[in-house]
């Protein structure tokens, strides 16, 4: 959802939240990875790439399995501020970018 000129993103858990790290890819890219160690998959949930409709600055975000969990991987058009916010209850990451 677009709010001004801020991306919204919200990603929910179930049953708790797991750790979350963010960060660009790489000094030049404007990727922002964002990684959950040790989550998984729900059942019926399955990796995919999405081109989402109605963002500013998202271009691209895609969901993947790694050896170390769950990774979100998000391209932007360039790089932009961002800022995660997460609770515990309900289980749930906020992400604000632009």
């Amino acid at each position: 959802m677009t709010e001004g000129c801020i991306d919204q993103l919200t990603v929910n858990f179930a049953p708790t939240q797991p750790t979350i790290k963010a960060s660009y890819e790489n000094a030049a890219a404007a990727v922002l990875l964002v990684e959950f160690p040790g989550a998984t998959l729900g059942p019926g949930l399955n990796t995919s790439v999405e081109n989402p409709k109605g963002y500013l600055y998202v271009k691209a975000a895609r969901v993947s399995v790694t050896t170390s969990g769950v990774s979100l991987t998000i391209t932007l058009d360039k790089k932009r501020p961002f800022l995660i916010s997460a609770t515990r209850v309900p289980a749930l990451l906020k992400l604000a970018i632009g």
